[in-house]
């Protein structure tokens, strides 16, 4: 509102002369009138209809657009008739209250909702200093889409042991913020945690730099270790320093896939309870460790492995902004 009374008063300074001589009461009238025009443009009507004439940036910082196109990107404001709006954090607090810790814990992810919120996705927007917590900000969706991408999310797709959703869209189309909401509109869920292999402040996993990528099968076991160690992390040292570089071997040989899907699977039990149904989102997955995306990539066994574990006690679902390769290197399933 500032910046735009600032560029209003500065068209009052150029349109003022040429006013003057059609009004007659002359300066007063012609400055009041300005000034009139001012206040109607740049404060009072996007104070009643809430939307700024500088409404791309509005859109950014007070409803994030996702990539089931739930919100125009025209500039246009959305009315309620349209879709649904979502008070994404009063939804979020009655989920937390409806499914607590199986146990009472003074630590832990689920310890407070606090410590549990700021595990949720940040993004940093413009020179603000501070990352913008997105469940905070209020959701327009169209009903039906959420309905698709609530389904989608709910049904199994392939018929495959392992499946992974996938929602691919470009940066700053809303993919990351669309997910909890979907989460929270669907009733197939208790529990959604959110891990970042990239942005979202310092608050993300990666693969330390001393942990070489071994080749062949050892790589994929590497990666479903990896997986373990970062959900351990997420939910039983959720204060601790970010980002996280998880060190994965070499001393000892990983263990099996099998075996860190177990060790997931008591991970999920021992912090959520038997009877919790979790969503596990992935943002920015290809970020996990380094690729080579060439033939027999050790990066893509090492993802291939981690994705596995996360997927085969929980719904995964990965958001990126490429979509997968339809032949992965070394992987037909990455």
């Amino acid at each position: 509102v500032t910046s735009g009374f600032a560029r209003g008063f500065v068209c009052c300074c150029v349109l003022l002369p040429s006013l003057q001589p059609l009004c007659p009461l002359g300066n007063v009238c012609s400055s009041l009138a300005m000034l009139l025009l001012v206040l109607l443009l740049y404060i009072i009507i996007p104070s009643v209809f809430g939307f700024s004439l500088r409404s791309r940036e509005w859109y950014a910082l007070k409803a994030p657009r996702n990539c089931c196109s739930l919100l125009r990107q025209t500039g246009e404001k959305a009315s309620k008739e349209e879709g649904k709006f979502m008070h994404v954090e009063n939804l979020l607090d009655e989920r937390l209250q409806k499914y607590s810790s199986p146990t009472d814990r003074s630590t832990g992810l689920f310890s407070d909702s606090e410590t549990y919120k700021n595990s949720l996705p940040v993004r940093r927007v413009g020179t603000r200093s501070e990352a913008l917590k997105l469940y905070k900000l209020p959701y327009w969706g169209s009903e039906e889409d959420l309905g698709k991408m609530v389904k989608m999310l709910s049904d199994d797709q392939t018929g495959n042991r392992y499946e992974i959703k996938y929602l691919c869209a470009p940066g700053r189309s809303g993919k990351t913020s669309s997910v909890l909401p979907a989460f929270l509109a669907s009733e197939d869920f208790t529990h959604y945690l959110y891990l970042a292999f990239d942005n979202n402040g310092r608050r993300r996993f990666q693969l330390s730099n001393e942990t070489p990528l071994l080749d062949g099968g050892y790589a994929k076991n590497q990666g479903a270790a990896f997986a373990v160690e970062c959900m351990r992390a997420l939910l039983e040292e959720p204060d601790r320093k970010w980002p996280y570089e998880v060190p994965v071997g070499p001393g000892d040989l990983p263990p099996s896939v099998d075996d860190s899907i177990d060790e997931m699977e008591s991970l999920l039990h021992r912090n959520l309870g038997e009877n919790a149904r979790v969503l596990i989102h992935l943002d920015d997955h290809r970020k996990m460790c380094p690729r080579t995306n060439q033939e027999n990539d050790p990066g893509a066994a090492f993802s291939q492995g981690a994705m596995e574990v996360f997927a085969e006690r929980a719904v995964a679902v990965a958001t990126y902004v490429e979509p997968p390769p339809l032949s992965p290197p070394g992987s037909a399933s990455v």
